[in-house]
């Protein structure tokens, strides 16, 4: 593409130099009209001058004859009269044959009645020189607007190239983002599910009586992640294509530069053979003037020569006559004496005579090689007018081709303005797919960095509850040792107190057996007396036998019943030891190897994504609430109910071996109370269960609430990465360059910005904006847009033209009151008259910017 443009720019000098040279050629074709009137002149007066020579060598002949007659003959009176005549007419011709002044005069007075004709020619053809000159001015400013114009686009057309190669890098550096975010994403999601299978182990192992694991959906976030993916892999592949396009036509427009390039050349060639043989045809012109002068004063030699040579003769016939007359009066005596002297001086005429016949001879040689040279230079004339015909035929053609590419190349330059534009509107996109990217990854680092954080925490609030879970276990192996112990020594008081009351039972019956006897001993003694006495007393006492009885059925079945109580309690505890012992074991291998094998890259530290806030809540639950570790007593409400003495009895030897584990107990008692909802609340069983670990917590997994979760943050995050920040790109852009609104519906920011200069000025006089050089040079153009805005600054009423320093500082002054800042240089702008057009647009990109942005 730079290259194109550096060919368009050399195309443009190339128009400039063919115009230029078109230019010197026109008035070279005015002094060829002009040298082929001067030929003509000369080539008329040779022709006069030769007529001219050949009259006076006939009369020169005529008079040799003449004199050789009078000489060597006799002379006789009607021959006398006859030379006489003959003399006087001669006398009469030569004048007005040989008199060349009077014919330079005549020539003078004649060519004024020529050149009338000729200044109406010349007039003529000034008139057409200056429609020319009107013409060729009128091509220059529009050839300079031109090719402002097309500075501009191909400015404009380098920097969307900057720009587009800008976007292809951006691009290719989205698509590396791209891809690094997708091989990211993908970790994220394996981290994630590998952190999803581990906090679904730990859920199993918390609790151990959600038995089915819940499915982990994919989450809306990496749905729409994938779906922005798979589109920008699409627009990636589509920019490839027209990338691949764009590189095909490269390649179309470099072939036709070539193309140029060789035609330019060739071009080149024929100017080069046009410029010799114009300089060859100029220096045949200047030896052809220099010899035409040395013609000239020949002639004007000649005209000398041949005007004293006349005067000679004309003393010559006055002698002649002389003689005559000396003849005719018959005075013979000095003739002798005259002769001689005729004859001395016919000898020095004849000398003379051949003086000037070789100079005649020598100057019709040099006549004779003046009119061939002459040929030759019209013939050269002629081929070199011919050679400049054609050639500027061709320049024209060449120019109209010119043209024609001019026009080509403007309508690629339009289509790739307009493949420019979808491209920027791609590249939009991609910025706002970019800006979504990099938003989603600051997302995802920080919910990341949170993450960390978070099993930061987890991992010390895990730390925290192993401790206080081991302490606890600890300090419930002691209480379940203690309670054993307490227990076993109940039993033993149970035992001994079965015992006593077993001796007491016996004691009581054998005291019963002796009262009885006492009693028949009595009744004996009091039979008749007191017989109603006797029979009250035998109802009381079948009633308290009655009730021993019952309490004796009672006591023993009280007594295997408790028995039992007590055996299972003691194998419930022991077997709740047991299990609890190896629960903390295979839970610590399988939480220790989960964690382990879940993240080999950071060692022994797993990555355990939080899902929701429900799980936090349920990660800050006691560990010990799993189902596998709880000591259902329920069962043995009966046997704590019967054994309540001996615990009462035994609580002193407990609180003073195992306090921490009473309180523990109390504790954990207050916190099942409060927090745990029993089954049967109002059977008093449930009422006295004695100190636990921990009661079954109604719990629901996690898994179904974190999914949800994980899909709403998923979605409101894409619909705020979506609908967030659209309108930046254009902001920023807007800012970057103030006439991107101008250009937003078309064109060039040169023709747009030049339209809105014209559309400012109107109604303004002396305004014609059309171009940002020769239209700004005289400072009214900024004084009407400044006016426009701030009248009170420009009294554009009272300026000119002509006063262009005056208009200059005004225009410069009132932009400055309102801090815009003078870039351009008043000297410059009042001399130059095309100023720099970057400086004028960027000055009036300025004031655009200040008062329209």
């Amino acid at each position: 593409m730079q290259e194109l443009h550096t060919q368009l720019e050399r195309l443009g000098r190339e128009q400039l130099q063919l115009e230029t040279r078109i230019t010197e050629l026109l008035p070279y074709q005015s002094e060829v009209t002009k040298l082929k009137g001067d030929l003509l002149k000369m080539q008329s007066q040779q022709e006069k001058t030769q007529m001219e020579i050949g009259n006076l060598k006939y009369e020169n002949e005529s008079l040799r004859n003449r004199l050789r007659d009078v000489v060597n003959s006799p002379l006789s009176d009607a021959e006398k009269h006859q030379i006489i005549q003959d003399s006087q007419r001669l006398h009469s011709s030569a004048p007005a044959s040989i008199a060349l002044p009077s014919t330079n005069e005549g020539g003078q007075d004649g060519t004024p009645c020529l050149t009338p004709d000729w200044d109406k020619h010349s007039s003529s053809s000034e008139i057409s020189v200056a429609c020319l000159q009107d013409k060729i001015i009128q091509m220059e400013e529009t050839h300079y607007s031109t090719n402002e114009e097309l500075q501009a686009t191909l400015q404009e057309l380098a920097d969307l190239q900057t720009q587009l190669s800008d976007t292809q890098t951006e691009n290719e550096r989205l698509a590396e983002e791209k891809d690094v975010l997708f091989q990211s994403l993908c970790r994220q999601t394996e981290k994630l599910n590998e952190s999803r299978t581990q906090i679904s182990t730990l859920q199993e192992l918390l609790l151990r009586d959600s038995k089915q694991a819940a499915e982990v959906c994919t989450s809306e976030r990496e749905k729409k992640l994938l779906d922005l993916i798979q589109n920008s892999q699409e627009e990636r592949e589509a920019l490839l294509l027209k990338q691949e396009e764009l590189n095909a036509e490269l390649a179309e427009l470099r072939q036709s530069r070539d193309a140029v390039q060789l035609e330019q050349q060739r071009q080149r060639e024929r100017n080069a053979l046009l410029d010799s043989q114009l300089d060859a045809a100029n220096a045949e012109r200047k030896q052809t003037e220099s010899q035409l002068s040395l013609a000239k004063e020949e002639i004007s030699q000649h005209a000398i020569e041949i005007s004293r040579l006349s005067t000679l003769l004309d003393n010559a016939r006055s002698k002649i006559e002389e003689l005559e007359a000396d003849l005719s009066r018959g005075d013979k005596t000095d003739l002798s004496d005259v002769l001689d002297a005729a004859r001395r001086e016919k000898d020095a005429l004849e000398e003379r005579q051949a003086e000037l016949q070789d100079q005649l001879s020598r100057s019709q040689a040099e006549g004779r090689r003046l009119r061939e040279q002459h040929a030759v230079l019209s013939e050269e004339c002629k081929v070199a007018k011919n050679n400049v015909k054609c050639a500027v035929s061709n320049l024209e053609y060449r120019l109209e081709q010119l043209q024609c590419e001019r026009d080509k190349l403007a309508g690629d330059c339009q289509t790739l303005e307009e493949r420019v534009a979808e491209l920027q509107v791609q590249c939009k996109c991609h910025q706002e797919d970019k800006a979504q990217l990099q938003q989603l990854l600051s997302e995802t680092q920080r919910h990341l960095s949170d993450a960390k954080l978070q099993l930061s925490d987890a991992e010390t609030r895990l730390e925290k509850e192993m401790q206080l879970r081991k302490r606890d276990a600890d300090e419930w192996q002691q209480f379940q040792a203690d309670l054993l112990m307490t227990v076993r020594v109940a039993n033993d008081f149970k035992t001994e107190a079965l015992s006593a009351r077993e001796q007491l039972v016996l004691d009581n019956k054998t005291q019963k057996e002796k009262i009885r006897l006492l009693e028949q001993q009595l009744d004996k003694f009091n039979k008749q007396p007191e017989l109603q006495q006797s029979e009250t007393q035998q109802s009381v006492l079948s009633t308290v036998q009655q009730e021993m009885a019952a309490r004796r059925s009672k006591l023993s079945f009280s007594r295997q019943d408790s028995r039992l109580s007590v055996k299972t309690l003691i194998e419930s505890i022991e077997n709740n030891k047991q299990s609890k012992t190896d629960a903390d074991a295979e839970s610590h291998y399988s939480s220790t190897s989960s964690l382990n094998s879940g993240t080999p890259e950071t060692g022994n530290t797993p990555v355990i994504l939080p899902l929701s806030s429900d799980w936090h809540e349920s990660l800050r639950l006691p560990v010990l609430q799993s189902s596998n570790l709880h000591v259902n007593i329920n069962n043995t409400a009966a046997a704590a109910a019967a054994a309540a003495a001996a615990a009462a009895a035994a609580a002193a030897t407990a609180a003073a071996a195992s306090p921490t584990a009473t309180s523990t107990a109390k504790a954990t008692t207050t916190t099942n109370a409060t927090t745990s909802q029993p089954s049967t609340p109002n059977t008093p069983s449930a009422q006295q269960q004695p100190p636990s670990l921990s009661t079954p917590v109604q719990q629901t997994p996690p898994s179904s609430s974190s999914s949800s979760s994980i899909n709403n943050s998923s979605s409101a995050l894409v619909n705020s990465l979506s609908f967030g920040n659209v309108s930046k790109s254009f902001s920023s852009g807007e800012r970057k360059d103030p006439l991107n609104m101008l250009a937003k519906n078309g064109g060039s920011k040169r023709n747009a910005l030049l339209k809105w200069c014209q559309n400012k000025t109107v109604g303004y006089r002396n305004i014609d904006i059309t171009n940002f050089s020769s239209s700004w040079n005289d400072g009214l153009a900024f004084c009407a847009i400044l006016h426009s805005y701030l009248p009170d600054r420009i009294p554009y009423d009272t300026l000119s033209p002509a006063n262009k320093r005056r208009n200059f500082s005004l225009a410069f002054a009132a932009a400055e009151s309102v801090g815009i800042g003078t870039t351009l240089n008043i000297n410059d702008m009042c001399q130059i008259e095309r100023p720099d057009w970057t400086q004028v647009m960027s000055y009036v990109t300025a004031i655009y910017k200040y008062f329209e942005t």
